[in-house]
């Protein structure tokens, strides 16, 4: 799977969140994106999969226009893996997984469906939930089970909004473990949207931090982890040092700065308080 973004630009209403974006994955790898609240993360990750359409630039998915594609055809070649607290089912585990077969087989299930979604039902460990209903599984279960959604879909790019977020220590790494090793066997394109700096330095191959809806550096986590990028980028003063081989982030203090007169936290504020921006935007 090749995904190529070229100058992307989105606005809700007068409000610009992603400015001229661009990024070329050619090949597959774990890539993680990063940045404060409102800097166009998720718009992003939704303009990929179609579910917005840019004012400006295109989205390729092996050379292709996302926007020329249908929504089945996207499906076949995308997953998608929401947040779990804002998917409720009421229904069994493998039903829920077996929504993820409805790009190939629309809504009659046959038995190499069924087939798919037991090899994918293994695979995760979660074979002993299948009758299991959906809504009553713990949020680390939950989170597996979208997972298996995704995959049921045979994509060639999985990409996914926070999920680790509601999720405690173990099943976090569970989870970070799960989708590296999707990476390694499978061959797949894996964009992830997090908040956790330290987590994501230990497991992704690529790191994109965002900054006022631009990319605004990336490269290995050893690259992009510096004190300078987490003070511009998120209004931290922290220390970096070395866990193992990986980087680790310590926050120390939130900056302040001056607005209008007033002294405000900057942590999460674009705009007016404009804090200094790295150009160009990277490509890789």
């Amino acid at each position: 799977m090749k995904l190529k973004i070229n100058d992307v630009v989105f606005s809700y209403s007068s409000l610009k969140v992603l400015d001229s974006v661009c990024l070329d994955l050619n090949e597959s790898k774990f890539v993680c994106i990063l940045g404060p609240n409102g800097v166009g993360k998720s718009t992003l990750v939704h303009c990929i999969n179609r579910i917005l359409k840019p004012q400006e630039g295109v989205v390729l998915l092996d050379q292709t226009n996302v926007q020329d594609m249908g929504l089945k055809e996207v499906a076949r070649k995308v997953g998608y893996v929401p947040q779990a607290s804002t998917d409720m089912f009421p229904l069994t585990v493998v039903d829920t997984v077996l929504m993820g077969r409805h790009p190939h087989s629309g809504w009659s299930t046959n038995e190499a469906d069924l087939d798919i979604v037991t090899g994918i039902l293994s695979m995760l460990e979660i074979e002993d939930l299948a009758m299991r209903s959906f809504d009553e599984l713990s949020a680390g279960q939950k989170q597996k089970v979208l997972i298996a959604r995704g995959l049921a879909q045979e994509p060639q790019l999985l990409l996914l909004d926070e999920p680790t977020s509601n999720l405690d220590i173990r099943h976090q790494l569970e989870v970070m473990e799960l989708l590296g090793e999707l990476v390694r066997s499978r061959k797949l394109l894996v964009v992830m949207v997090s908040h956790d700096l330290n987590i994501t330095a230990r497991y992704a191959d690529l790191v994109i931090m965002m900054k006022g809806g631009k990319i605004f550096d990336a490269g290995t986590p050893e690259q992009v982890f510096t004190e300078n990028n987490i003070r511009s980028v998120y209004g931290v003063e922290a220390q970096v040092v070395t866990a193992g081989t990986k980087p680790y982030v310590v926050p120390l203090a939130a900056l302040k700065i001056k607005k209008e007169g007033a002294v405000s936290d900057i942590v999460g504020i674009e705009g007016s308080l404009a804090m200094e921006r790295l150009e160009p935007d990277h490509a890789l």
